[in-house]
């Protein structure tokens, strides 16, 4: 891992697939998918209107953000999906 905006690195599955992606503070992770070449649905380009870059977490936690609550189900949101655009990487 690098020293400075890069907060950690996390594995990124698709399909089967996997990959791993830094983390850059201050980015959402739609921003780092698409940093990193994968391809995430984002109508609204991360403005977290059209609800189409829906992700799982499978580790970790990431509190549901208001536009989580408008555009996803409560099933959802307890399965863990959230908006990548929505997602900011912090800490």
């Amino acid at each position: 891992m690098k020293v400075g905006d890069v907060v950690m690195e996390m594995v990124v599955k698709c399909g089967n697939k996997s990959c791993v992606v830094e983390l850059d503070r201050g980015k959402d992770l739609l921003e780092v998918f698409w940093k990193n070449g994968i391809d995430i649905t984002a109508l609204c380009q991360g403005n977290g209107t059209c609800g189409k870059c829906k992700i799982k977490v499978l580790k970790g936690e990431f509190p549901a953000t208001e536009a989580d609550k408008r555009k996803l189900t409560e099933k959802e949101i307890e399965q863990g999906i959230r908006l990548a655009c929505k997602v900011n990487v912090k800490d």
